[in-house]
């Protein structure tokens, strides 16, 4: 039996369609398509890459593999939890119209959600208190750019944004009992 039988999450269902059919609404102004097209895959490994290049870059070796991984264990964990969840995508069963390649895996939890809300919260860690709110928008955007191009319920990004968020905590205490290892 699936995760999502166990749980009884249908009730979830009617809400989800519609939020996700308002959502989705954009999908008939061009310009936000496009940007949503071109900005979903910060959610991804590809991201978690790129940033650790930079900051190796800039003399920060440390923070990159730390990015790194959790961009990494993000991405696994999120695709184990998909074996695990078994639920359709808006596109294969909501008749909502996909703008972008097919995923692989289930919908839920959203990769993309998870990698970037761990991501996320990694990097406030590392960024003035007074400026780490700047770190919300990153995962708030992959969500809506997932859910906006037909890939994935609301749902399914609030999974990934708590699961992201609690692996990034989690990274951050365990990075914090390393002695001789400062934040901010």
């Amino acid at each position: 039996m699936a995760l999502r039988e166990s749980l009884n999450l249908h009730y979830v269902d009617r809400a989800d369609r519609a939020v996700g059919r308002t959502i989705r609404a954009v999908q008939r102004f061009a310009p936000v398509t496009v940007a949503m097209r071109r900005t979903t895959d910060w959610g991804s490994l590809y991201t978690a890459i790129g940033a650790a290049v930079l900051l190796h870059s800039q003399g920060r070796p440390r923070t990159a593999v730390k990015l790194l991984s959790t961009g990494l264990v993000g991405w696994e964990l999120g695709s184990w939890l998909k074996t695990r969840t078994q639920r359709p995508r808006p596109y294969e069963n909501d008749n909502a119209f996909r703008l972008i390649n097919p995923p692989m895996g289930s919908s839920m939890p959203s990769g993309h959600a998870i990698t970037s809300a761990a991501m996320a919260t990694v990097s406030a860690a590392h960024t003035r208190p007074s400026r780490r709110w700047i770190w919300a928008i990153l995962p708030a955007w992959v969500g809506l750019t997932r859910v906006g191009l037909g890939v994935h319920h609301p749902a399914d990004i609030a999974a990934g944004w708590a699961v992201g968020f609690w692996l990034g905590t989690v990274i951050n205490a365990a990075d914090r009992s390393i002695p001789g290892t400062t934040q901010a």
